[in-house]
Order: C-alpha cells, then sequence, then structure tokens
C-alpha cells in the first residue's frame, strides 16, 4: 500500500511538471557586434545578414541606418518593419533573426598585437589578450585597466594566473577597451619585439600611441622626439583617423591634463613643429576616429566636439548639432541639414555668431542670392555659431495676396487683412475681424467697393439688419475692398478720413465723402 502510494505521488509530480508551461526564454536584448539576418521574400537586397555597428546601428539597403542597440529583438523588428513599409508595399513578411552575437572590445598597451579584436560573445579578458597576441614581457599584470565609458576598472590579472577563479576578472562588454601598462623598465623590452624601435637608454622614453592608428602601442622615443615622430612609430594615422581632435594626455599633479591638438589645421597651414606639444615620458597619444555613418551626420552627435560643431535649427529639413569644418561654408551646412522647408522665411535667415566678443548677428537674404548667385551675400560660419531659418509670414504687400483679401480696418476686435471668398459677406469678415467694438458706429458701417477702375463707397447699418434680417440691406463687397467701422469717439468722421487719407487718393477720399 505504501510502494503504491508512493507511485501515485511520483506520477502526480511528473504529470503536474508537464502540465506548467516552461518559462517563457528572454528576448534577447540587440548589442553591438549582434549579427542578424533579415529575410524578406523577393527584396534580394535585405536577405542577408546585418552586423550592428559601434554606433548601435544597422545600416539597411531600403530604409538606411537605423538604430536598435539596447532594443528587444521584437521592438527591432517592429521599427525596421515600419520604416520599410515607407518604401516597400508589404514587409509584413518581413522575419529578423539573431544569427550570432559578437563581442567587438579594444586591447591596447604591453601586448603583441594591440587594436580592435572581435571575440566570441562570453569571451573573457583571457581570449582578449590571447587574440592581440598575448602579452608582452614587462606587462604590469597587477595593474591591468578595464575601460568603459568614463569609468576605469583596475584589476589584477596576476591573480588570476595564480588561482584561476574568473570570478575575480571583469565581464567584458562591446566596445570596452583592455589597457594593459607597463612596468618602470618596459622600455627596454620594447626594443626585443619592434626592431625599428630606437636605441633605449637614458634618452629612450615610454610614450604610448592608442587610437586610429596603424600600430598602436608603447614606444621608446628619445628626448628630442616630435609628435610627429611619435606617431611614425605606430605606423601613422589610419585613413579614418580624425586629426583634429588628437589628445597628448600627461601627468600632471596626481591627474591627467589632456592637451588637444588639430593636426589636421597644422598639415594644412603650417607652423613651426616646436609648437606641438612634446612626447614625454608616460605621456599617451590618442587619435580618435571619425564618425563614419555617412547617412545621418547627427547620428554621432554626442561624439561631435562642441568646438568642430554648428548647429541648424528653424524651417529645415533636418534641424541638428552637426559637425563642421572651418574649409566648409554656409551652403555645405544648409545642404547637411536638407535644405529650407517651404515654410522658411529666406530672405530673413539669421546666423549668430558664438565666441566672439559681444552679441553679433548676421542676417542673411538668402533668396536674393538663390536669384543672383552672388557669393558675397553668404555669411562667414565657424565652428560653434547657430544658423536659425525662421517661419515665414504672410506677406501682405504681395500684389496676388491683396487681390484675395479685404482690408476691415477701425474700431474691430482684430483689424486687418483677411482672406475672402465669394460665398463670404461683410457679416463674415466682422466676424473674422472680431466684431465691433464697444465704441463702433454699428450704423455707419463704411464699405469701399474698388471695381471698374473707380470706388465707390456704401453705409451698412448693422443694428437695423439685426432688427429686419433684411438680406438686401446687406452690401456686396468683393475682393480688394475696404471695410471701416468708425468710432463713436472720432467725431465728424476725422478718424475715418485719416485712415483712409491714407489708403485711397485725396481726389477719390473727397469724391467718396461727398456721396456720403
Amino acid at each position: 500500500m505504501i510502494r503504491l502510494l508512493r507511485l501515485v505521488a511520483i506520477l502526480a509530480v511528473a504529470l503536474f511538471g508537464l502540465a506548467v508551461p516552461a518559462a517563457a526564454e528572454e528576448e534577447p536584448v540587440l548589442r553591438t557586434g549582434d549579427v542578424l539576418f533579415v529575410a524578406l521574400p523577393g527584396e534580394p537586397s535585405l536577405n542577408r545578414d546585418f552586423t550592428v555597428d559601434r554606433a548601435g546601428l544597422v545600416q539597411l539597403p531600403e530604409v538606411g541606418p537605423k538604430r536598435i542597440a539596447g532594443l528587444p529583438l521584437s521592438k527591432a523588428r517592429t521599427l525596421i518593419r515600419d520604416a520599410l513599409a515607407l518604401t516597400i508595399r508589404d514587409p509584413s513578411r518581413l522575419e529578423i533573426t539573431l544569427r550570432e552575437r559578437r563581442l567587438p572590445i579594444t586591447v591596447g598597451g604591453f601586448v603583441k598585437s594591440p587594436g580592435m579584436v572581435e571575440l566570441a560573445a562570453d569571451a573573457g579578458v583571457q581570449a582578449a589578450f590571447a587574440a592581440a597576441g598575448g602579452l608582452l614581457t614587462g606587462a604590469q599584470l597587477d595593474r591591468v585597466q578595464l575601460r568603459r565609458g568614463e569609468t576605469v576598472i583596475v584589476f589584477d590579472y596576476r591573480r588570476y594566473l595564480d588561482d584561476g577563479n574568473e570570478a575575480s576578472l571583469p565581464k567584458l562588454e562591446p566596445l570596452d577597451m583592455l589597457f594593459v601598462p607597463a612596468t618602470p623598465l618596459a622600455g627596454s623590452v620594447m626594443a626585443e619585439f619592434d626592431p625599428k624601435a630606437p636605441p633605449t637608454g637614458p634618452a629612450a622614453r615610454p610614450v604610448q600611441v592608442v587610437g586610429s592608428v596603424k600600430t598602436p602601442g608603447i614606444f621608446p622615443t628619445p628626448d628630442d622626439a616630435t609628435l610627429f615622430e611619435v606617431l611614425g612609430l605606430a605606423g601613422g594615422p589610419l585613413p579614418t583617423a580624425d586629426l583634429t581632435g588628437v589628445r597628448v594626455l600627461k601627468k600632471k599633479d596626481g591627474g591627467t591634463e589632456a592637451i588637444h591638438v588639430d593636426l589636421d589645421g597644422f598639415i594644412r597651414r603650417g607652423g613651426a613643429v616646436g609648437t606641438l606639444p612634446r612626447p614625454e615620458k608616460g605621456d599617451v597619444i590618442f587619435v580618435p576616429e571619425r564618425p563614419t555613418v555617412a547617412p545621418d551626420p547627427r547620428t554621432l552627435w554626442t561624439k561631435l566636439r562642441p568646438e568642430a560643431s554648428i548647429y541648424v535649427m528653424g524651417q529645415v529639413v533636418a534641424a541638428g548639432r552637426y559637425a563642421f569644418d572651418p574649409n566648409l561654408g554656409f551652403l555645405d551646412i544648409i545642404s547637411v541639414a536638407g535644405g529650407p522647408t517651404l515654410q522658411a522665411d529666406l530672405r530673413n535667415v539669421r546666423v549668430s555668431h558664438r565666441g566672439v566678443e559681444g552679441a553679433q548677428t548676421t542676417t542673411v537674404n538668402f533668396q536674393r542670392y538663390l536669384e543672383t548667385g552672388d557669393e558675397r551675400l553668404l555669411p562667414k560660419v565657424r565652428p560653434g555659431d547657430v544658423v536659425f531659418f525662421p517661419e515665414k509670414t504672410k506677406d501682405l504687400t504681395d500684389e496676388a495676396s491683396a487681390g484675395s483679401t479685404v482690408r476691415v480696418l477701425g474700431a474691430v476686435g482684430r483689424p486687418g487683412r483677411y482672406p475672402f471668398a465669394d460665398r463670404m459677406t461683410i457679416l463674415d469678415l466682422l466676424a473674422e475681424a472680431g466684431g465691433p467694438s464697444n465704441e463702433a458706429m454699428q450704423d455707419r458701417i463704411v464699405v469701399v467697393n474698388f471695381t471698374g477702375g473707380r470706388e465707390e463707397a456704401r453705409l451698412f447699418d448693422l443694428p437695423a439688419f439685426a432688427k429686419t434680417g433684411d438680406i438686401r440691406k446687406v452690401p456686396v463687397v468683393r475682393a480688394g475692398d475696404l471695410v471701416y467701422v468708425p468710432n463713436k469717439g472720432q467725431s465728424e468722421w476725422r478718424g475715418f478720413t485719416e485712415t483712409l487719407s491714407g489708403v485711397l487718393q485725396g481726389v477719390t477720399l473727397v469724391a467718396l465723402l461727398s456721396r456720403l
């Protein structure tokens, strides 16, 4: 009996386990380095692998770059499907799967082959060092650095080599940078691995070069070596290097001083090499990489230096902050922003110049430039400037506009010029203008008709019409006419004559008053 009960209990547990659904597998969150397979029948350009780049973007041939890093796979699929819907008739069959996860990081310092490496998704620090060719003799293993954005984690790799405990090592994430510092004697060791390195000795100083150069690493350099010579030891900058933003990091008073060097400007303008910061022992020379996302220059705006940026605002297709070089001009930055919209006031474009003494603003008649092609009408823009395209207001002096409007003047809520259609009456116009004010002479509203080459005027008694509702008493109003509501405080039509004198010729005004 006891055995039977035990058997029943075991069966119940088994059945219960089958009845409980397995926990749904957690949906992956996309990150830099992920490889996605995109499948959409009938679209050959989309049926292949796409990699999430270092900016967190995926480049698709039909929709351009889309930022998907940090999104669950399902949300990324929806984002891409919605974007494809603008260019493809039926994107509902789109399928996106996560084919592979990769781990792109940078390994620098005292390793045999410093630079960018691509690891498996679950790879650790030891795999990163192996991908960089291994550690060099003289590496300071107890002070290895993991740099993640602005955060620096220092860990003891030597301890891991002693006890094999992987828990003592930090977990790697995409875009991390591992840096292996050198011991004080590392300069003499470097010569063993680099036959091109200069002779070591009292005059040789270890200087590290990282970033967008051919061979990042630590190089022993003589005391009189220039910045260009040290970069030459690293193989020189890569084609993707941003030479306008080179940094030389120097140790100062227990901290680090960053010296900005515009090598691109120096090369173009020339100058004395001695004016450049001289590399010293322990210095780090960092050569950044230019943003590589051509379809949308705003994508990496957080990486743009303010001193190399310009701001475009107002009525343009794509307002924002853009990378800008002093060699570029006004037309270049407007073109990158997509050009002005149809609502832009091209006659009153304003450029606010920053970084100059006092407030300086230049007004640009861009419309006249487009009509004449006169380059002198375009302003000189500099990094940091703000270009603003205001929204155009209705030009009341335009002849076409005047021919389809009626002026309502005098004691009304909102005097001005109002669009007019043939089906409208003076009652519609008074309503559009906010109605007569409390001081209006509603029984002496004047309608001036400009038809047939001559002017005619008629009076309209609004209170009398309100009592009878006789539509025959409502004067005809046409486009181009004038409606004037006098004020009770203006005796003997003084206000009326003063108002109309700015609109009508003197002879015409006298003739109208004589008829009234």
